[in-house]
């Protein structure tokens, strides 16, 4: 708990760490364990499309399927999905609000040009 504790401090005064490695994935299927650690890979600040991610998990006909995937996940921020977004610069959908996804997305983008 100190762990997560610590990172969401970093994460939200501007110096965001790495994310708590020790994540348990018991519960979750093969195919959801794939996206989540796939996204885990998206850099702070970086996005990518749902079907960019379909791609490199299993296929270019299952970004309906991560979008399911992510809107299930346990772990928000630690596992980062609003860096999820549509093709296009859409940002899609976000299970805690698309105004709260919007600003993590500006809130990482911001950090990171100012690195």
């Amino acid at each position: 708990v100190q762990e997560v504790a610590g990172f969401l401090s970093s994460y939200f005064s501007g110096a965001p760490g790495e994310s708590p490695a020790d994540l348990d994935f018991k519960e979750v299927s093969l195919f959801a364990r794939n996206v989540y650690l796939e996204v885990g890979k998206i850099p702070f600040g970086e996005t990518r499309s749902y079907h960019e991610l379909a791609v490199k998990v299993s296929g270019a006909g299952y970004a309906r399927a991560v979008g399911a995937v992510l809107a299930r996940n346990p772990f928000p921020l630690l596992i980062p999905c609003h860096r999820v977004i549509r093709e296009g610069d859409e940002t899609g959908g976000y299970r805690y609000g698309i105004d709260w996804k919007d600003w993590l997305i500006e809130h990482e983008r911001k950090l990171r040009w100012e690195e």
